[in-house]
């Protein structure tokens, strides 16, 4: 027998105001009233996997780009009324360079999802000297112009144009 088939209900009073904040929450996240209560009253463990990508990209070592690609293909699927909590949890890493490679890659999949940016990112400053995806002299002028804005302004250069992956 399928245990998540619905075969019960229950009924909740609320107030026309609370009514209201919820309609409008569960509009903001593509939902019904009622799968954005059950969504945000039975999270899964979505947050647990984002701080596991975390900790394993602190012990990765120096190859950390098939981390950080799992951490874009994670964050673009994210669904919609999650974003918030997850996001909110704010990484610590031992290189300073993760860490603004992760706050970078926040606010890029924030903006491309029309989401709000953690607050944390805002707070993740530049590297001290540049980051280029590649030692190929010609390819860094490339990189220094269609670097996403978000990776610019923290001094990393990488290329997104490829599936629009960073």
């Amino acid at each position: 027998m399928n245990e998540n088939k619905k075969s019960d209900t229950i009924q909740i009073r609320v107030s026309a105001n609370d009514k209201k904040k919820l309609k409008r929450l569960a509009d903001t996240n593509r939902l019904t009233i009622s799968e954005y209560i059950i969504k945000m009253c039975l999270l899964d463990n979505t947050s647990d996997t984002l701080r596991q990508i975390y900790s394993e990209l602190a012990c990765a070592g120096n190859d950390k780009s098939y981390y950080f690609a799992f951490l874009n293909d994670y964050l673009m699927k994210v669904p919609v009324y999650l974003w918030k909590s997850i996001t909110d949890y704010k990484p610590d890493f031992p290189e300073q360079g993760d860490l603004a490679y992760v706050a970078a890659l926040m606010e890029q999949t924030a903006h491309v999802r029309n989401l709000s940016t953690p607050s944390w990112c805002s707070d993740v400053k530049a590297l001290d000297e540049p980051f280029m995806a590649s030692s190929i002299k010609k390819l860094r002028l490339y990189l220094l112009i269609n670097s996403p804005v978000p990776f610019r302004k923290r001094n990393i250069f990488i290329d997104s144009s490829a599936g629009d992956r960073v």
